[in-house]
């Protein structure tokens, strides 16, 4: 998601939905009020992380049960937790990332939203109006 705000208030003018984005998309495109100076318009492109879940895997260990047969055993001696990329993909890496959830799924208006801005002028929040 690519959201354009007013670099001074933080209200938002506009959206490019997903995540994944063109070239264009990310260094040309841009949303802005008629007669609005488009210096005064940000871009603030909504990072994202791979999802990871955590799986239980099994600790095996192969015998020979019968050195006269090739039959390998395949015993559990334990087992063990891990973290594994979850293949429904990716969730934002922003502190704010239950309400970018929403936002993608509609079930929020992002109009009732304004970006809180640091000193900097980096995107540190997203607030309902």
């Amino acid at each position: 998601m690519i959201i354009f705000y007013n670099k001074d208030t933080g209200e938002i003018f506009g959206t490019i939905d997903g995540r994944v984005h063109d070239d264009f998309q990310l260094k040309k495109a841009l949303i802005c009020p008629v007669g609005f100076d488009e210096k005064k318009v940000g871009k603030y492109v909504v990072p994202f992380k791979p999802r990871y879940i955590e799986v239980e895997k099994l600790k095996v260990k192969y015998i020979l049960p019968d050195e006269n047969k090739p039959a390998v055993k395949q015993i559990v001696v334990g087992k063990k937790k891990i973290k594994v990329k979850e293949i429904s993909g990716m969730i934002p890496d922003v502190p704010f990332a239950k309400e970018i959830s929403r936002l993608e799924k509609k079930s929020s208006d992002i109009y009732q939203y304004k970006l809180k801005l640091n000193d900097e002028g980096e995107v540190i929040d997203l607030k309902k109006r």
